[in-house]
């Protein structure tokens, strides 16, 4: 087994980066997400870039689903219910195996949870132009050069697997909670992601965190929106694994975009803030 398995406290998490990050990075708000929802939290550690470029990192993560699901009954958890999510590259790797559960025949997780997810490794959205300067040491530039760590073959940059926004279909993937900020030169893709799901008939909730930086999730000790996006998340994963077994679901598909309001004192009532739902 060529990646490593943490179980940390059913929920799949991805870690931040192709080429750096780790448990370290991201244990308190895991611990946090954990006792917030109940989930048992499982940390994949993959292959990471430059050593073990694409498609190294996905497979890993698939293969660890797959094996989180085999091994259910050795950690207590329902086979039947176990969701997939991570952040900014964890989030690209999140959704990309419910593509590749999809493509190879395998069930969807229930959920999945993509926190500022990357979705277009080209990285030519508008926010990433508009919002360039305000990251001098994440700039476009560098993350490019990044990129081309974790996916060196120019021609590979757009196959779905890396680019799932240009994936030409992204129909049949799990119920999505997508979070995105203000302030993030990665704004677009996923909101433009977001967007694709709900075309393709997905059950998606989306919503965006104002005068937020990429990285807030993590902040959650010492930023309101922080603490909120965490009880959010938590709340989402709570109604996934309720739901999955109360509700056939079926023909109805439900979305909703909603603005976060971080002005509201009390965290349960601001997670709960809603707009009006669409169906489909």
């Amino acid at each position: 087994m060529n990646y490593s398995i943490k179980i940390k406290s059913p929920c799949l998490n991805n870690n931040d980066n192709h080429y750096e990050g780790g448990v370290d990075t991201h244990d308190r708000p895991l611990r946090a997400l954990a006792n917030a929802s109940g989930c048992v939290i499982v940390v994949v550690e993959y292959r990471l870039a430059p050593e073990f470029p694409f498609p190294a990192a996905p497979e890993d993560c698939f293969a660890a689903l797959q094996w989180v699901i085999q091994q259910a009954e050795k950690f207590q958890v329902d086979a039947s219910k176990v969701a997939v999510g991570g952040d900014s590259a964890g989030g690209l790797l999140a959704t990309v195996v419910c593509l590749m559960c999809r493509d190879r025949g395998m069930n969807q997780p229930i959920a999945q949870v993509l926190i500022y997810p990357n979705t277009d490794l080209t990285a030519d959205t508008a926010s990433w132009h508009e919002l360039d300067a305000l990251y001098p040491g994440a700039s476009r530039e560098n993350f490019l050069a990044l990129v081309a760590m974790y996916v060196p073959a120019l021609d590979q940059r757009e196959q779905p697997y890396v680019s799932p926004l240009r994936a030409p279909n992204l129909s049949g993937l799990a119920p999505a909670l997508i979070i995105t900020t203000e302030l993030d030169a990665q704004r677009d893709e996923g909101e433009a992601y977001a967007q694709r799901l709900r075309d393709a008939g997905c059950l998606v909730t989306h919503t965006r965190y104002p005068g937020v930086l990429h990285g807030f999730f993590q902040m959650g000790g010492v930023i309101a929106s922080g603490k909120v996006a965490l009880a959010e998340v938590a709340e989402f994963l709570r109604l996934r694994f309720r739901d999955f077994q109360e509700i056939n679901y079926p023909k109805k598909r439900t979305t909703e975009t909603r603005q976060c309001a971080l002005a509201v004192p009390r965290l349960e009532a601001t997670a709960a803030q809603r707009t009006q739902r669409e169906e489909k």
